[in-house]
């Protein structure tokens, strides 16, 4: 039995003098920022249409041009010829119509044909013809004036082309009676309108 307590004497004596193992180190991970962190600043979205340059057609045609300030507000001014679709004498004038153009919905990328409603109105400057003083050399007196016009149509954008825009709307003009024909003081009249944006 003496030689029983010694080896257990000696186990624990040697158990007791071993140096304790150390700890693993834990590996430190970065914590990477979420998206959803209200803190973590994040880029704007970018305006699916800003500058468009194209052209209009229907009774008269020429340029056009439109700035959006945001998704829904923007600006509309188209230069060229027009014909009022009104009955009475006169012909062709010349026309600059600065207007606000308000889309009634926001866009929409996902969609395949996107819709988008809307209505705008604003200044009409013509030079045109007032009345025919001879109907055998043609002659007319042609004139200025600045008149109001207010529009509303639909601009469509296709995902196939998001940059092209195809617009079809209906304007209701009028004009100084003092300075142009009674029958061509006010109408309407309807376009189409093409715009590639170039942002």
């Amino acid at each position: 039995m003496p030689i029983a307590a010694a080896l257990l004497a000696t186990s624990l004596f040697v158990s007791g003098s071993q140096p304790p193992e150390p700890a693993l180190a834990t590996p430190v991970v970065a914590q990477q920022p979420s998206q959803n962190d209200p803190g973590t600043p994040s880029a704007p979205p970018d305006k699916p249409h800003e500058i468009g340059i194209g052209g209009f057609g229907g009774s008269g045609g020429g340029p056009s041009f439109r700035y959006f300030f945001s998704d829904q507000v923007g600006v509309d001014l188209t230069a060229g010829w027009y014909r009022p679709m009104t009955t009475g004498q006169g012909g062709t004038s010349f026309q600059i119509s600065p207007s606000m153009v308000v889309m009634f919905n926001k866009s929409n990328k996902m969609a395949d044909v996107d819709v988008r409603p809307y209505i705008g109105g604003g200044l009409l400057y013509l030079n045109g013809p007032t009345s025919v003083i001879s109907q055998a050399n043609s002659t007319v007196i042609r004139q200025s004036g600045l008149g109001m016009q207010a529009f509303g149509g639909a601009e469509f954008t296709f995902a196939s082309a998001p940059s092209i825009a195809v617009s079809a709307e209906t304007i209701y003009h009028k004009l100084p009676v003092q300075t142009y024909n009674v029958d061509l003081s006010r109408g309407f009249d309807f376009y189409v309108l093409v715009h590639f944006y170039m942002k």
